[in-house]
C-alpha cells in the first residue's frame, strides 16, 4: 500500500531484479489498469466485513 504508483509502472516497464521487463508485452494503457488492479486488490483486503451491505455480508458470511 505505500509503494508509489510509479514504482509498479516502473517494474512493469522495466522489469526488477530476476523479472524482465514487460514494455514489449504489455501496452502502456494496460499497465495502468494492471496498478489499477493491484491497488483494487490491496484496498479489497483492508475491508471490514461490517462495512460491507447487508447482502454482501450475508453472502460473505454464508446466510442465504
Amino acid at each position: 500500500m505505500d509503494a508509489p504508483d510509479r514504482h509498479f509502472l516502473d517494474v512493469m516497464t522495466n522489469g526488477y531484479g530476476a523479472m524482465y521487463s514487460y514494455a514489449a508485452r504489455v501496452a502502456p494503457a494496460d499497465r495502468w489498469a494492471i496498478l489499477a488492479y493491484i491497488r483494487a486488490l490491496q484496498l479489497s483486503r483492508r475491508v471490514a466485513a461490517a462495512d460491507l451491505p447487508n447482502d454482501l455480508r450475508a453472502k460473505l458470511e454464508g446466510s442465504p
